[in-house]
């Protein structure tokens, strides 16, 4: 398949454990590269064991890179919001702590307006019954760390349309 690298762009979602969203991310159409790692703390280049303890401020974070001619953020943003409990504080399913909070960092300002929209959107539609927690938080290049792979995977199933998704 070739890709345009003009078209490509980043996008970074935290929404619990790193293992669980960076699995569904990789079967989507349009998707490159998913990366899982740490945003968001004080602490330069923690280890996994520092953020699990909660000192550190981080949070388990995926940075997605995808072709934008194949998929769009705001799809992506989408299936972020649809597999993840958004309302939760600082927990998703099982795992507690502040590494486990639900966060978008946005790379601009269009970015920014289309995260609240969906917020917005959700909201409005009364898709949860609690209300959603996740901010819209800036990114820049000093809050990037550790962005490390790792082997592990974890599975879940979610209800999303096919053409979304690599067969």
């Amino acid at each position: 398949m070739d890709f345009n690298f003009q078209l490509m762009e980043q996008a970074i979602f935290c929404g619990g454990c790193f293992w669980c969203t960076e699995s569904i991310f990789r079967n989507v159409k349009g998707v490159l590269d998913v990366v899982p790692g740490y945003m968001g703390g004080h602490v330069k280049r923690p280890a996994y064991r520092e953020v699990c303890n909660g000192n550190t401020g981080h949070t388990e974070t995926i940075q997605i890179t995808y072709d934008s001619a194949l998929v769009t953020y705001v799809t992506l943003l989408e299936i972020f919001f649809h597999t993840h409990d958004p309302t939760t504080l600082n927990r998703q399913g099982n795992d507690v702590g502040t590494q486990y909070r639900s966060a978008v960092f946005y790379n601009n300002l269009d970015e920014k307006q289309e995260i609240e929209q969906i917020v917005e959107s959700l909201t409005k539609e009364a898709v949860f019954e609690n209300p959603i927690v996740t901010p819209p938080l800036t990114r820049s290049i000093t809050q990037t760390h550790n962005i490390a792979t790792t082997t592990q995977t974890n599975t879940r199933t979610f209800r999303l349309p096919g053409k979304l998704f690599k067969t």
